[in-house]
This record gives C-alpha cells, sequence and structure tokens, in this order.
C-alpha cells in the first residue's frame, strides 16, 4: 500500500515539474493582460491578488483579448439560440429496426433534455471562464463532476491551480491540484474521521484560519486496489505528510469516463502539455506597447510641467500657474524653464498605433466582430462570401480545437445521463451511437465558407456549358443539394428521396398528360381547318382526293373545265 501512496506522488510530482517550466510565462500574461486570473502563490488563492496594476499602463490590448473572448463565445455557444443537434450515422441508422419518425423523436426528447440541463445549470458561466483562459492563456480546463446534490457541476478551473498530463497520444487524461482549505472546508467536505489529527485539533480548538495544503490527482484507474475496478480513472485527495511523513488520504473515489475537459489552442506536437495562446504570442508586442506607454506618460510630463530655474530673490515666493508676487528684478530673469524635452509624442503615437494594429490582428478581434463593425448591406453578395471565405480560412484551426472540447463535454455528459438513465427517449440504439453536429453561427460561418466553393464550381460550369453543352452533364443537381444542406445543418428541411420521388412521378405523369392534350388539341385544330378548307384540284388536298380515286364536287372546279 505504500508503494502506492508513493506512486500516486511521483505522478503528481511530475505533473508539477512540467508545468513549472510555463508558471512564468503564465504570470507576465496574468501581469499585463489579465489581471485578476490565475493563482501563482498563496496570496493569490487568498484571494489577495498580488498584481502590479502599474504594468499595464495601456488596457487597449486587454480589451481586444476581451472582443475576441466574446466573439468565440456568443459564436460557438450562444445560450439564446440553438447552436448544436445530434445526429445518428448514416451506416447505423440503416441497421436499426425502427422507423424514421421513432428516430427523429427520440433524437429530439434527448436535445430537449440536454439544452434543458445546460440552461438549468453552472454550465454557460463555466464556459464563459473557460473561453477566456483559453483565448489568454492559450489553454482552458474544465472539470465535469457528477454530485448527488446538483447532478451535474461545471468546475472552471484558473491557470496555475492545476498541472496537466497527456498519454502517449497526446489526450489530456490526468490532472493535479494542489490548493489550500481551512480546518472547517476539511471537515465539510472530506468527513471528520477522513482528516488527521493536526486538522480536527485545529477544528476543536476554533483555529478556523489556518490553511492546510491538499493535493488532488485525476489519472488513469491503474488498478491497484486504491478505488474499485469498475472506476476508468481515480480521483484522489490527500495531505502532504506531516511530521511522522505520513501521507493522509482524505478521500478516494473515481470517474467512469474522463471528467476533464481541455480546450488548447496551439500545440508544437502530441507531446506537448501546454500549448500557446493569443497572450503568449503578443507578449512581446504589449511589453513593447507598455514601455511606449511609459514614454508618451514622460513626454507629456515634461511638456506640461517642466522644472524651473528660479531666482534666489524669489524664496518661498509662489510660482503656480496664476499666482502673483512683485520682485525688483528683471523680469525675464527671476524664472526660467531649466531644460525644455523636445517631446517625441507624434512618433510615439505613430509606434503605439502600429503596435496596437498588430495586438488586433493576432487578436483576431475584427473577424469576430467582422459582421457587427461593417455595413454588409452595401456589399455585393459575391463580396461577402468572400470576405466570410478569408476571415474563417483564419479562423478554421480555432474552430477545430473548440469542437474537440465541445465534444468532449457532449461524450461526458451522455455517459453522465445514460447511467442515470435520464435518456429514456433514445430507446433501441446505443447511446454511442449519437453524433453531434454545431450549429452556431461560427460554424455556420465555417461551412458557408465551403458552400462559396460548391457555388463558384457551378457558375464555372455553366459558363462553360454555354460553349461547351456537355459540360452540364457533370452537375449532379441531387448531390449538390443534399450536400449544401447538410454543410448548413438544414437536412431535416430537405424532402426524403421517397416524396422526391413521388413528386419527380406525378410531375412527369402530368407533363405526359399536357403533351397528349396538346397533340389531340392540334389534330382538331387541323380537321377543323380542313372542313372550311376550300377544295382545289391544284390543292394539296384535292390532289390527295383525286389521288387516292375520289371525286371533287363541281364547285371545286372553275367554271368550263372538268366535272359534270
Amino acid at each position: 500500500m505504500e508503494a502506492n501512496r508513493n506512486l500516486y506522488q511521483r505522478i503528481f510530482d511530475s505533473l508539477k515539474k512540467t508545468y513549472d517550466k510555463r508558471k512564468n510565462r503564465y504570470q507576465e500574461i496574468r501581469d499585463l493582460l489579465a489581471p485578476g486570473t490565475g493563482v501563482f502563490s498563496a496570496s493569490d488563492e487568498a484571494e489577495n491578488l498580488s498584481v502590479d496594476y502599474k504594468k499595464q499602463l495601456d488596457s487597449e490590448p486587454a480589451s481586444y483579448l476581451d472582443t475576441t473572448t466574446a466573439g468565440l463565445y456568443g459564436g460557438l455557444i450562444n445560450p439564446a439560440s440553438r447552436w448544436f443537434d445530434l445526429t445518428i450515422d448514416k451506416t447505423k441508422k440503416r441497421n436499426m429496426q425502427m422507423d424514421y419518425y421513432t428516430l427523429a423523436q427520440g433524437l429530439e426528447n434527448v436535445r430537449e433534455f440536454l439544452y434543458y440541463l445546460f440552461a438549468r445549470s453552472n454550465f454557460y458561466s463555466a464556459m464563459r471562464s473557460v473561453v477566456s483562459e483559453w483565448v489568454r492563456y492559450g489553454i482552458g480546463v474544465m472539470l465535469i463532476e457528477e454530485r448527488d446534490w446538483d447532478f451535474i457541476f461545471f468546475n472552471p478551473l484558473t491557470v496555475g491551480e492545476y498541472y496537466l498530463g497527456i498519454n502517449e497520444n497526446g489526450e489530456y487524461d490526468k490532472i493535479a491540484r494542489c490548493f489550500s482549505m481551512t480546518s472547517e472546508k476539511m471537515i465539510s467536505n472530506f468527513g471528520k474521521d477522513n482528516c488527521p489529527e493536526r486538522v480536527i485539533t485545529a477544528y476543536e480548538n476554533g483555529d478556523y484560519d489556518t490553511l492546510f495544503t491538499v493535493n488532488h490527482l485525476i489519472c488513469p484507474n491503474p488498478k491497484d486496489g486504491i478505488v474499485s475496478d469498475r472506476f476508468k480513472y481515480i480521483d484522489l485527495y490527500w495531505m502532504p505528510g506531516g511530521n511522522d511523513g505520513a501521507m493522509t488520504f482524505l478521500r478516494k473515489s473515481g470517474f467512469y469516463s474522463n471528467p476533464l475537459v481541455v480546450f488548447d489552442w496551439e500545440r508544437k506536437n502530441v507531446r506537448t502539455v501546454y500549448p500557446i495562446g493569443v497572450g503568449e504570442k503578443i507578449l512581446g508586442d504589449v511589453k513593447e506597447l507598455q514601455y511606449t506607454a511609459k514614454c508618451l506618460n514622460i513626454n507629456k510630463s515634461y511638456l506640461a510641467n517642466p522644472a524651473l530655474a528660479l531666482h534666489t530673490s524669489l524664496g518661498k515666493k509662489p510660482v503656480l500657474p496664476g499666482a502673483r508676487f512683485y520682485t525688483d528684478q528683471d523680469p525675464t530673469k527671476v524664472a526660467a524653464e531649466m531644460y525644455r524635452v523636445s517631446p517625441h509624442i507624434t512618433e510615439l503615437e505613430d509606434s503605439r498605433a502600429r503596435l496596437l494594429e498588430k495586438i488586433r490582428r493576432i487578436c483576431m478581434a475584427d473577424i469576430l466582430m467582422l459582421f457587427a463593425q461593417q455595413q454588409t448591406g452595401t456589399r455585393t453578395a459575391t463580396e461577402v462570401s468572400a470576405i466570410v471565405r478569408e476571415q474563417m480560412t483564419l479562423l478554421a484551426p480555432v474552430y477545430l480545437q473548440a469542437k474537440a472540447g465541445l465534444t468532449q463535454i457532449f461524450n461526458r455528459v451522455i455517459d453522465i445521463c445514460n447511467r442515470r438513465g435520464l435518456l429514456e427517449g433514445l430507446t433501441g440504439f446505443d447511446v454511442k451511437d449519437i453524433g453531434i453536429e454545431f450549429m452556431s453561427s461560427i460554424a455556420k460561418a465555417q461551412r458557408m465558407a465551403e458552400v462559396s466553393s460548391i457555388q463558384e464550381l457551378i457558375q464555372y460550369i455553366a459558363a462553360l456549358g454555354q460553349i461547351k453543352p456537355g459540360a452540364l452533364d457533370y452537375i449532379n443537381e441531387d448531390a449538390i443539394i443534399k450536400d449544401v444542406a447538410e454543410r448548413l445543418g438544414n437536412v431535416s428541411k430537405l424532402n426524403s428521396d421517397d416524396q422526391v420521388a413521388q413528386l419527380r412521378e406525378a410531375q412527369a405523369n402530368a407533363q405526359q398528360q399536357a403533351q397528349q392534350l396538346e397533340v389531340q388539341a392540334q389534330q382538331m385544330k387541323i380537321a377543323k381547318d380542313a372542313s372550311k378548307a376550300k377544295l382545289d384540284p391544284a390543292s394539296v388536298l384535292g390532289q390527295q382526293i383525286v389521288d387516292q380515286g375520289g371525286t371533287l364536287p363541281p364547285e371545286a372546279y372553275p367554271q368550263g373545265q372538268g366535272g359534270f
């Protein structure tokens, strides 16, 4: 058992060692771009944040990051709109022994339940914190915990209070935390029987101010008997060794699925634990910007309030603006500026503007607020399409990372709901067959960029078809319609293949009947015209009658010719 205890401590120490290599960089980001976030010391944890606000002389980059955060949050999981849908794999759908209506109704029930669950829980507020840290630090972390009293709790974590680990596939499967708790909180959270003697003594003596260090570790279950083998992940809380060096477990439990959700911005490779975010990319420029702001303030100070050289005869007489005093000295020699700095305010402001433009571009603030800032109504559809495609190309990697993180959340939530028997609408197939289709504004814009390429292809083939009509044979309109509808998330609004076949058959029958009626009408018109026509041996009709052995009436012949 002691060997097992040492194993978990070694895992904990290894994760912390990896994090320590990034700690200083995260602190710089916190001080310059995200005051109030992060836990890097005991005072931070006690919410007595030791942030030097003098470092943030220019807060414009922080406002850009706020814009980026708001754009991503609203564009990915806007709580005021439908931002996801549930689907079933087409192959598995064909193998299911149920009609389309039953399947659609089951998915609809689950979808509505999930929307209700997210709205009822702290999901949206937790995601706001996660997205904010994801943008600034390049990583946003959340624990999805299953509780008896509030069912599901989404626990967002801030940089510095966790240490992460990955498996051989680059998937985040380990997290360690170190935090402080008072004796009162420890007794409340872990129970008196599970706490060591020093905690119980402090609690009974009314010492509620002393903080005790607690370590927390979640990792794949080594199945060593610490917790049940049913758990896929082990969940341990313990206190580091006291005077006797003993390691005391406060709680031993586990998870049936990975509770850890990580949004990473940009990782070098699968072996990289801590990614690079926007905050780190603009950190150098932000430092230069703060130095520029400092120089601007100094130049403006010298310009507005220069140092003065005063004649000794003035003594303590006032020299402030508007002050009056009398002296026999030459007024031009009584007081003068000691020296006058030639200010470089224009140059510094130009430098600031260039830095801000560069930082804004890296933050992608313009991309995410594109349609809020530009009057798209004055642009043609082609121009708007080109703008959207260009911006979505830049945003594509971010969207893919967000999609991966949101999929992790769905997998975890669906697993918890399924184990609790809350997915009764999904009778007839496994919940693992459920797929997630995102319908947020960013997801739709991303698909619109793909649809634009399809439109360009059709326009090109149509133009070529005017020269070579055979080129139009390559257009499969049915496949194009289905593809576009799937990309835009509007497949449910299309008629089924059977319905389309019935409509086309009805249209073909109607067209055939119309053609028959037209032929009959033409025949009737010919007969009617023939009945009114004047018979003449020289006419075509008269000649046909004569050739066939018939005779024409006497009035058909001119007077004095043929007939009787």
